[in-house]
């Protein structure tokens, strides 16, 4: 038996290396590389030939696997050839500056040579040798300079297409399809689902697009925050949708697609009740977003976009499947800060639609140059909208501020230079004139005055480094063709300065006490169990409140009856008074009717957290998904 398993392994090496082909049951060697496939046990013949050369064959040979870390380090280097293509950039530039200045110098001295007369010792014919000698060798450097010029020029073309190129190829090595997270939703909606009490049907289009696998990795998370919001905020219950004339199953609609311009794009629908808007007015207003004058003054569309600020929900409770505090102002600032685009359109009983746009790599970093009195600054091209040279009377007052009218509609215009905190050398404001550049992110636009623009610039960014995390505007840094690095502006970020110093009504109460506060906030903390008791206490208490606790229901009512609290944090399941009847007894009486309750609890059911709701909590986090940020942050929003 041992020989016969070693015959058997050596035959089997000889077939697999195309030594042997197959007929029936018999073998034989062969000199090609052809081999024919055995019968089968039913005398039929299957698929007889194999070409070891064919085109496929060798593809799934020289086929390899490489981690995803390799290629990331192969991409980054090569993306550092951006920097030298700016340098050749620069230098062809600086040749070409002086093969003109040179040209014009010669000209100026050959007519200079004509008009002085030699002197009156001079031989005649030695001057015009010496004049034609000088107009000759001038003649020859501009030649040559004129060729190293030109060849340079070529070599600088040759050498940023041969980059681009490489750059394109190695960008498609990271192409991956979007399946990789879209087939992550189905189970996900079947949870979620079942967890709300909810029918809902997931339908997924395009799952073979491909896009590049860094961006994959980032916008995962926020297509779950939609698809949550979907399920928590927007699709009905079943017996409120039989009511309404509906399917007791929901639809919820993914398709992803390549559009002509080559972004992807994503959307994601659903059949539910849609976005009220003045639900999100209300929110908006209460916490700060814009003042109640200028949010009536606003379109439906308008006021949509509303919900992508922090902290502007239409939820009446917050609960750990959506929201969290937060709205869909993450998924907003996520995408943007990734190239993309997304805006949101809603019908009160057809459904939400949100539509994302992605670039399909992150491509090359292009941006606009522009100058701050010594300063250079860099700001992202896909942040502009416009650059222009505006006269002073195109600039209008407005309540005290300068706006311009851009496509039929003021919008504001302030100095970059005292945004950013620069000195600005305002070297233009004699002239009659301003440079200007309208940046928007969003549906925020405003227009800055800067000192000068230089142009559009192509570079990639570099993290500051881990001494400087966070530099306020500032998003990273980028090297110039001449070696100068020059800050990248972050747009959002200088977006909402000018919008916080503009207006006070975007002013927001701060999170955390400012130095100097006296008020302290107080919370009560009502919990059975001992140990999740002193996790809550040292957790807010680190967070700077001052807790009280309480070990039932019964006496967090005794305690709230004879001392001034701030907010409730409690469980449910407790001895003597559960989380329900304190909540209702709390809402029940005029003195602490407005008090905020948040609902820690171990129970998790649809059932429960529509309790919750009716008993008048704020906030209900279930235990299983407990995270200490979330409760803060939660909180923060509710005082």
């Amino acid at each position: 038996k041992g020989e016969d398993t070693l015959n058997m392994v050596c035959r089997l090496t000889d077939i697999a290396q195309g030594k042997v082909e197959l007929i029936g049951t018999n073998a034989r060697k062969k000199d090609n590389h052809t081999i024919e496939k055995p019968l089968t046990s039913a005398g039929n013949s299957v698929p007889r030939r194999v070409d070891m050369a064919s085109p496929e064959h060798k593809a799934q040979q020289e086929t390899i696997r490489i981690s995803i870390e390799k290629l990331r380090s192969l991409m980054i280097q090569a993306e550092e050839f951006i920097a030298a293509k700016s340098m050749f950039r620069y230098f062809s530039r600086e040749l070409s500056g002086i093969t003109s200045r040179y040209y014009n110098f010669w000209k100026l001295a050959d007519a200079r040579m004509k008009e002085v007369s030699p002197g009156e010792d001079t031989d005649l014919a030695d001057w015009d040798n010496l004049r034609k000698w000088h107009r000759e060798r001038a003649r020859e450097l501009h030649e040559h300079i004129s060729r190293l010029n030109r060849l340079f020029g070529q070599y600088q073309y040759n050498t940023s297409r041969m980059i681009d190129d490489m750059l394109l190829s190695i960008r498609k090595t990271l192409l991956m399809p979007f399946s990789t997270v879209l087939d992550l939703f189905p189970k996900m909606v079947r949870d979620l689902s079942k967890d709300n009490g909810k029918e809902i049907h997931i339908t997924i289009q395009g799952g073979t697009t491909e896009i590049d696998r860094r961006i994959l990795e980032e916008i995962k998370d926020p297509l779950i925050h939609i698809i949550r919001n979907s399920i928590d905020h927007g699709i009905e219950k079943p017996d409120e949708r039989l009511k309404l004339n509906k399917p007791s199953q929901g639809v919820l609609e993914i398709s992803v697609s390549q559009t002509q311009e080559r972004e992807i794009q994503v959307e994601i629908h659903d059949d539910g009740a849609g976005i009220n808007p003045e639900k999100v007015l209300i929110s908006a207003i209460r916490e700060g977003v814009i003042s109640e004058e200028a949010g009536r003054r606003l379109t439906q569309t308008e006021l949509l976009q509303l919900v992508f600020h922090s902290g502007v929900s239409t939820s009446a409770m917050i609960t750990d499947i959506s929201g969290r505090g937060l709205g869909l102002a993450i998924v907003f600032e996520k995408i943007v800060r990734l190239g993309g685009k997304v805006s949101l359109k809603s019908d009160q009983g057809s459904g939400t639609w949100f539509t994302i746009l992605l670039p399909l790599t992150l491509a090359t970093f292009r941006g606009v140059l522009v100058v701050l009195g010594e300063n250079y600054i860099m700001i992202p091209i896909n942040s502009v909208e416009k650059v222009a040279r505006i006269s002073k009377s195109q600039i209008h007052k407005a309540e005290n501020n300068e706006t311009i009218l851009y496509e039929d509609h003021h919008i504001p215009l302030v100095r970059m230079s005292d945004t950013l905190g620069f000195v600005s050398a305002k070297a233009k404001a004699s002239s009659g004139y301003n440079y200007i550049i309208i940046i928007s992110s969003g549906k925020k636009r405003n227009a800055f005055i800067v000192d000068e623009i230089i142009g559009e610039q192509e570079g990639i960014i570099k993290p500051l480094g881990g001494q400087l995390l966070r530099v306020r505007h500032v998003s990273g840094a980028t090297v110039l063709g001449d070696g100068r690095v020059v800050p990248v502006i972050d747009a959002l970020d200088l977006l909402d300065s000018v919008l916080q110093s503009g207006t006070s009504a975007s002013k927001r109460v701060p999170d955390t006490p400012e130095p100097g506060d006296t008020k302290v906030i107080r919370i009560l903390v009502a919990e059975d169990s001992l140990t999740s008791r002193s996790l809550l206490r040292n957790l807010l208490e680190a967070a700077g409140y001052e807790v009280t606790t309480a070990i039932d229901g019964w006496e967090g009512y005794t305690f709230l009856k004879q001392g001034t609290y701030d907010l409730l944090v409690s469980d449910i399941e407790m001895p003597r008074m559960n989380g329900f009847e304190l909540t209702s007894k709390i809402r029940s009486e005029p003195e602490m009717a407005s008090l905020p309750v948040i609902l820690v609890t171990a129970l998790e059911s649809a059932e429960d957290k529509q309790r919750g709701l009716e008993a008048g909590a704020n906030a209900y986090i279930a235990k299983s998904s407990f995270e200490g940020s979330n409760l803060v942050s939660t909180i923060q929003r509710l005082i």
